[in-house]
């Protein structure tokens, strides 16, 4: 064995070994260089970019989506129950309620949990509320889960589809205690209620009347309700978010007596003439209260709000009638004698005549036609009525006397066009009530320009006495005429 260099007694050092084996590795030809700036920097660079990389992720998530993520969050272990607010109760002058609330089942589906369930649950579904599979599968990827978590898929479900949902037991589909709003007297309040209905989101929405003018103060707000969940889907906790909240009641100048008898009224008149369409109102001239307000033909809005079937509902819709349509408020038509009244109020102010001024009628006014002297043009009255004044022309609906009194005839100047128009503006005529309910129309008031405009024609004296007993290119509606009416009867 061969004996070791050192002695027990002889001690080595650490420095001396270290210089050693430095001396070595220089004598072996071995440098030792510094890392360069650049790959300093690259380092640095890339460190930098991962930091806002991961940053702005963070940001994303957090900040801008945070709605979004943390309603994924809480469909993990939560689910949001709905709770419908009741939308407010209209009632008539009198405070005779003309909607009622009738309490009803409604499907709301959780939209993250529904998606999990099989095509088959999904299909079966469809089939037992009897909505066409792609129709549901479309509305329901539709819906902005950053709005809300969960749908109402269909509203007035009967007691027997209930128990058929019940018993498939499907993952994320709920039954809700809801509410169907019902019109009690339909047809006769329609075009004066509307109808509700559901919009793109499922929420209930005034579609036309009342309902859709004063959607925001009827509307209630919902509630949510809570229900917490371990990850085996034991619940174990309940929380009430925010409790249902009914929306505002509102009370209208029409009366509920008043209104069903004159519908009843009108609809006979209009059935013994063999007519379908018409239109009826009542105001109250003291203060321009609508106390009654009718569109024939008319609609029942229960149909189109929940109780009616599609075919039901596209016979309304489709109907040549159009008993849809408001013609008390939305239509507009000559409006004939109605608007000599007015024109006798115009003629006394402008000096035009006086209450005793006479006009003869002997049926007839005739004017001398330029381009054929033989035949002058004549413009008929209803019959010969002689010796009129103001207030027998009235009383009486002599065509001459306002033939006179608007264009001039004989020795009468006569108003002329600009100052029909003048006192037309002046007492409503061609501009909107402002009644509330949707769908007001203007009217058209005609005059040299507007003639000359649409229809590439001047204007002629034929033209001013066409429109000087409400006949001609004159269009109004009949709110704007009785609006004008009880103007002068006040």
């Amino acid at each position: 064995m061969k004996r070791n260099n050192f002695s027990k007694n002889e001690e080595v050092f650490f420095e001396e070994s270290v210089f050693d084996s430095f001396s070595l590795k220089k004598d072996l030809g071995n440098l030792e260089l510094p890392i360069s700036r650049r790959a300093f920097f690259l380092v640095m660079g890339v460190m930098i970019a991962i930091g806002l990389l991961f940053f702005s992720r963070v940001f994303y998530l957090g900040i801008l989506n945070n709605d979004f993520y943390s309603a994924r969050a809480e469909g993990n272990f939560g689910k949001d129950m709905y709770t419908p607010g009741n939308r407010g109760i209209i009632y008539d002058r009198f405070g005779k309620p003309l909607v009622q609330n009738i309490p009803s089942f409604s499907v709301s589906v959780k939209i993250a949990d529904f998606m999990n369930d099989s095509d088959n649950d999904k299909q079966s579904l469809a089939n037992v509320l009897g909505i066409p599979f792609i129709d549901m599968k479309n509305q329901i990827l539709s819906q902005n889960i950053e709005r809300s978590a969960s749908l109402i898929l269909a509203r007035n479900v009967d007691s027997e589809k209930i128990i058929q949902l019940k018993a498939l037991n499907l993952h994320g589909v709920d039954i809700v205690n809801d509410y169907t709003r019902q019109y009690p007297d339909g047809p006769i309040f329609s075009q004066i209620l509307g109808y509700t209905g559901q919009d793109d989101n499922g929420e209930v929405v005034g579609k036309d009347g009342i309902e859709a003018y004063y959607n925001n103060e009827l509307k209630g707000r919902d509630g949510t309700t809570v229900v917490y969940k371990d990850a085996r889907g034991k619940i174990i906790d309940t929380k009430i978010e925010r409790l249902p909240a009914s929306g505002k009641d509102i009370t209208l100048s029409i009366d509920y007596d008043l209104q069903k008898y004159f519908y009843n009224s009108l609809s006979n008149a209009l059935s013994n003439l063999g007519r379908t369409s018409g239109a009826g109102i009542a105001i109250d001239p003291q203060n321009g209260e609508i106390l009654a307000l009718i569109s024939l033909p008319s609609f029942d809005n229960n149909i189109l709000s929940q109780f009616g079937n599609n075919l039901e509902k596209l016979k309304i819709l489709n109907s040549p009638y159009k008993p849809m349509f408001n013609r008390a408020v939305s239509g507009v038509y000559t409006p004939g004698s109605t608007i000599k009244p007015m024109e006798a109020i115009a003629a006394l102010k402008e000096g035009i005549v006086t209450p005793q001024t006479q006009v003869f009628s002997p049926g007839y006014i005739e004017i001398p036609n330029p381009y054929n002297p033989s035949k002058p043009s004549r413009f008929l009255d209803w019959k010969a009525l002689g010796w009129v004044n103001l207030y027998s022309a009235i009383a009486s609906s002599c065509d001459v006397y306002f033939y006179s009194v608007g264009g001039g005839y004989g020795n009468i100047k006569g108003l002329g066009i600009d100052k029909l128009k003048q006192y037309w503006q002046m007492f409503g005529l061609g501009k909107k009530t402002g009644i509330d309910l949707p769908g007001e129309a203007i009217g058209f008031l005609p005059d040299p320009q507007q003639k000359e405009k649409y229809k590439n024609d001047i204007w002629r004296i034929g033209d001013t006495y066409n429109v000087s007993i409400g006949e001609g290119d004159l269009q109004v509606s009949p709110i704007q005429l009785i609006d004008q009416i009880a103007a002068i009867a006040e």
